[in-house]
């Protein structure tokens, strides 16, 4: 019988395989199914237990390396070699196996890890287990003394699964435990509230990191303002004030909640399922030049070609980020908002992208009012981590491949509403140079009793030649010479005037060179590849592509009022779909509805981003531990749907045959013979259509 998966990492394919054919084995040689010794690295044969309860220690203690021969199960002893020289000769070959990573830690739980590792390696294995110490002791409890069936651990996330999957609010999952817990014998180890249970979730590890901030946005206190008591720019105090004006010392007047990246991305390769889709863009993505997936942009063909020791490693993952504000109270009328930064990975399949489980929380800024146009206060640890994704992490686990490597990413663009884009890009949203990509080319008539800007000059976007452009009275009595406006690259982007407008000066109209067309120089230019870049920022939020004609045809019969900024925005659509891919993996809905469930998991509006920084890092474990160790649907993603083929509800089938069938295709023979020629070059489609037509018809 193969053992070699007791080697291997409990986290693989290999190693879950290998305790099932254990399991198999040991039922088969065992007088009672239910009382089994288990050989897990803390029970050592020593104790009984249920095939449910032993799978369960296989995973979070691991088994013990020295029963090779299972003897305790029913296998036969071969030879009569005795334990002391079979535990020197194992001894012996560990110590010449320099490459293996396996260790013991405590003497309890073992990182098994038989891989080819770099020089950090250890460093590695050590750090990503000494919070996981916690959560193995817990797990290893019994339900109630005595309890053979059930540990503690597989409870409580089963029960958080259930609380999660239906919205249970606080109270209600803690009077789900109590009363669950007065069917238990005395001595049970069921937690009392949802907070006792999230300090056993928290200790696999996922964690989040306060930084206090100053209210007016001015600095966050890390790095070198990290024990500063005032702010350095403009001397107020760190500290909220009370009623009465005095300082509550340690007590901040703004947090700013940052959930680290790093220790997620390579928490997702630890995932078997999620550690596979992360290389599905290269390894089974259909490549017809259909734009099915941000994979099939130039943009992704870009970065693959300009950096190809980025692009031609698969697993380097490619983001997106997206941000937005919401009222985390049930009180609509309440002018608080609290404001997130997420990110999602492109490496997915388009099915997975959007999805809530793969939409990672970065950052949580605290309320009352947003931070608008020094946001780039707020994003400075985000960008530090990114900075170190781009040349790299090392020391990250593929659990498929059951290797250590360095793990990349790129930011790609972000994904807001026209006015977010405005405070994270720097562009100014209004005015004469109100449009992000035609900037000072956007040249709008100002109107004169509506002081308004109406850029209703979409005309020369058409064809040179094309007849809208010879019309006068149906447009503004001119006809239209001008050519497109060409959009500008990073890099003169960066050429261009940044900050606000000089009052004191007067400018002449949208000609005039000293008007700034950027408020600020964004943050996210710290990133050596932004300026590269040929979409940074992104605005997709409307699902209607208007054509330009349409639009034309509109600035026709509707007053110069109407044609306003993000009328003329929908010029570009079609250009961000080449540059970007399906405009499903670039709009706000997604983020939106996740907005909607961080406002549910505000149970107290007094402490509101407390509330969603607690519930996130525990449903993050929980799908982690169910997806890993339990074999469950995770709540991130929706069960697989209905795929039977069946007609609709009212209809009957009906079959044809000979003459009927055959006029259903009359082109059918034509186009066959041209499909019979060696050289012929038909679109797939083409040849779908031309496919004989099934006999069996629905008639409603």
């Amino acid at each position: 019988m193969d053992k070699s998966w007791m080697q291997a990492d409990r986290r693989s394919n290999e190693y879950r395989s290998g305790v099932e054919a254990f399991i198999e084995f040991a039922l088969v040689n065992a007088r009672d199914p239910y009382h089994i010794c288990c050989p897990c690295t803390k029970c050592e044969n020593d104790k009984d237990f249920s095939t449910q309860v032993i799978k369960t220690h296989f995973f979070l203690n691991g088994i013990n390396l020295y029963y090779d021969i299972w003897d305790e199960h029913g296998e036969a002893v071969v030879n009569s070699e005795s334990d002391s020289d079979r535990y020197s000769t194992e001894i012996d070959e560990d110590s010449e196996t320099d490459s293996s990573a396996s260790c013991i830690v405590g003497g309890h739980m073992e990182a098994e890890y038989d891989v080819q590792s770099d020089s950090d390696g250890d460093e590695y294995l050590s750090g990503e287990y000494t919070g996981f110490r916690q959560f193995i002791d817990d797990g290893n409890k019994p339900l109630y003394p005595g309890c053979t069936t059930h540990t503690r651990m597989a409870v409580i996330v089963k029960h958080y699964n259930i609380k999660m999957k239906h919205s249970m609010s606080e109270p209600a999952y803690s009077d789900m435990l109590a009363s669950f817990a007065e069917f238990l014998p005395t001595g049970n180890s069921i937690p009392d509230t949802l907070s006792d249970a999230n300090k056993v979730l928290t200790a696999l590890g996922i964690d989040y990191t306060k930084i206090d901030a100053y209210p007016n946005d001015c600095i966050l206190y890390r790095k070198d303002y990290e024990e500063e008591t005032k702010c350095p720019r403009c001397t107020k105090s760190r500290w909220k004030l009370d009623s009465n004006d005095k300082e509550r010392e340690g007590v901040p007047a703004k947090v700013l909640w940052y959930f680290p990246i790093i220790p997620r991305f390579k928490r997702m390769f630890q995932s078997p399922e999620t550690s596979k889709g992360l290389t599905w863009h290269a390894t089974t993505r259909k490549k017809d030049g259909f734009l099915r997936h941000p994979a099939d942009s130039t943009s992704w063909k870009l970065v693959d070609e300009k950096w190809p020791t980025f692009g031609d490693k698969p697993r380097n993952l490619r983001l997106a980020l997206s941000s937005d504000g919401f009222n985390p109270h049930s009180v609509q009328s309440n002018s608080y908002r609290c404001w997130l930064v997420i990110l999602v990975t492109y490496n997915l399949p388009p099915w997975l992208v959007m999805k809530r489980k793969h939409i990672m929380l970065s950052l949580l800024i605290s309320g009352p009012k947003q931070p608008g146009n020094d946001i780039d206060v707020y994003l400075e640890p985000l960008i530090d981590d990114l900075k170190l994704l781009w040349v790299g992490v090392s020391g990250v686990y593929d659990v498929v491949k059951n290797e250590i490597f360095t793990l990349r990413a790129a930011l790609f663009w972000t994904i807001n509403d026209f006015l977010t884009n405005g405070n994270l890009s720097g562009s100014i949203v209004k005015g004469y140079n109100g449009c992000l990509i035609c900037l000072d080319q956007t040249e709008p008539t100002r109107l004169k009793n509506g002081r308004k800007m109406s850029p209703n000059n979409n005309r020369r976007f058409l064809e040179k030649y094309h007849p809208y452009r010879k019309l006068k009275a149906a447009f503004n009595n001119c006809t239209e010479d001008r050519t497109a406006s060409v959009p500008l690259t990073g890099e003169e982007l960066l050429r261009r005037p940044f900050g606000k407008k000089d009052k004191t000066s007067k400018y002449k109209g949208g000609e005039d060179e000293r008007r700034p067309s950027w408020k600020k120089k964004s943050i996210f230019f710290e990133l050596d590849y932004w300026k590269y870049l040929p979409i940074q920022q992104g605005f997709l939020k409307s699902k209607v592509v208007m054509h330009i004609e349409t639009l034309s045809e509109l600035e026709m019969y509707f007053p110069p009022l109407f044609v306003d900024i993000m009328v003329h925005l929908t010029v570009y659509l079609v250009r961000e779909v080449e540059l970007c891919g399906p405009v499903c993996f670039r709009w706000m809905y997604p983020f939106e509805r996740y907005m909607k469930v961080c406002k549910g998991y505000v149970k107290n509006e007094t402490y509101p981003e407390g509330c969603i920084a607690e519930r996130y890092i525990a449903e993050e474990a929980v799908e982690f531990i169910e997806e890993n160790y339990f074999d469950d649907i995770t709540v991130g993603i929706p069960p697989d749907p209905n795929t039977y083929d069946r007609p609709t509800s009212g209809a009957t089938v009906e079959s044809h045959f000979g003459k009927d069938l055959d006029e259903a295709h009359l082109c059918e023979g034509e186009v066959a013979t041209q499909l019979s020629e060696p050289d012929c070059d038909v679109p797939e489609i083409v040849k779908w259509l031309a496919d004989k037509p099934g006999n069996e018809v629905s008639k409603f």
